[in-house]
C-alpha cells in the first residue's frame, strides 16, 4: 500500500544480510524506520522473519502465526508464479496502541513497505488482527518481481485477489451485490488514480471488492504473466490502449464481459 522510495532499497540489502540468524530487531538495523525501539522476538519460516513482542498474543499464538503465514506466503508465490528469493519482514505489533507509540508510520493502518521487503501488521485478537494474511505480502512479491504498480486499482485489487474473499466472504458474490445496488464504478473512474484512491476512504468495501474482483476474473480467465505486463504499464491516459496491445481485445470488451460473469453469480 504504501511505497517508501527507492532510497529504502540501500536498507534492505543491510537487513537482508543482517538479520539472518537474529533473535532481535535492533534500533541499529531499523533506525527509525518502522521502529525505535528493539523489543522483539524471531521466528524464522521458509519464507519469513517474522518479529513479535515478548508477552505478546502473538508470542502465545506463535506456532499457529507461523504456520499460517508461511502457508500465504507459499499462496501468493503460486498465485503470482514467480519465487522470491529473499525472505519478507513481518513485524507484528501487539496491539493497535502499541503500533500508533512505537512504528514510524502514525496511525493504526497497517501497510507493506515494499522498498523495505517488510510488513507492518497488528495481531490482538479477537478485535483487532491487521494486514496478517496475504494481502501486504503480495505488495511486496509484486514490487521485486514484477515491477512498481502504476495503478491503484491494479495494485490492490491483485493483493485482494489473491485471497479471493473479502471480510471472509467469496469476493465475486460481494461484488454482485454490488452490481445489483448499482454501486459499481466505470472503468474511467477505476483506472484515474486521482478519483479511485479516494473512494476508499468514502466506501473501502466497494473499493477492495470491486477492485479484487475485477482483477481476480482478469488474471482467472486469461492467466498471470499478461496481467504483469499490464500492471506496470496500464497508466490511466493509455490503460485503453495497452490492454489492447498486451490481450488483443478492448478493455470495454473485458469490462462487459466481467459485468455478465457478476450477474450470474
Amino acid at each position: 500500500m504504501k511505497n517508501l522510495g527507492k532510497s529504502g532499497v540501500f536498507f534492505v540489502c543491510i537487513l537482508c544480510l543482517t538479520l539472518q540468524g537474529c533473535k532481535e530487531v535492533s534500533n541499529v538495523l531499523l533506525p527509525d524506520i518502522v521502529s525505535t525501539d528493539s523489543r522483539w522476538i524471531m521466528r524464522e519460516t521458509g519464507h519469513l522473519y517474522i518479529h513479535y513482542r515478548p508477552g505478546s498474543k502473538a508470542e502465545h499464538d506463535i506456532s499457529y502465526l507461523a504456520d499460517y503465514l508461511e502457508d500465504c506466503a507459499i499462496q501468493v508465490e503460486n498465485y503470482l508464479d514467480v519465487r522470491f528469493h529473499n525472505k519478507i519482514i513481518y513485524l507484528i505489533y501487539a496491539s493497535i496502541r502499541d503500533k500508533e507509540e512505537n512504528a514510524r508510520e502514525p496511525g493504526a493502518s497497517c501497510y507493506a513497505a515494499p522498498t523495505l521487503e517488510t510488513v507492518i501488521s497488528v495481531y490482538d485478537p479477537p478485535h483487532d488482527v491487521w494486514a496478517i494474511g496475504c494481502h501486504e505480502l503480495v505488495h511486496v512479491v509484486m514490487y521485486w518481481n514484477v515491477g512498481a504498480a502504476v495503478s491503484y486499482l491494479l495494485s490492490e485489487g491483485i493483493a485482494v485477489a489473491v485471497d479471493g474473499y473479502w471480510w471472509g466472504k467469496p469476493l465475486h458474490n460481494n461484488t454482485a451485490g454490488l452490481l445489483d445496488q448499482g454501486s459499481l464504478k466505470s472503468l474511467d473512474t477505476m483506472f484515474n488514480n486521482k478519483l479511485w484512491y479516494p473512494i476508499h476512504n468514502e466506501d473501502e468495501y466497494l473499493y477492495y471488492n470491486q477492485a479484487g474482483s475485477f482483477v481476480k476474473y482478469l488474471v482467472d480467465q486469461y492467466g498471470i504473466q499478461p496481467f504483469k505486463l499490464f500492471y506496470t504499464r496500464a497508466f490511466y491516459r493509455q490503460f485503453q490502449q495497452t490492454f489492447q496491445d498486451i490481450y488483443q481485445f478492448s478493455i470495454d470488451d473485458f469490462y462487459n464481459e466481467w459485468i455478465d460473469f457478476l450477474r450470474k453469480v
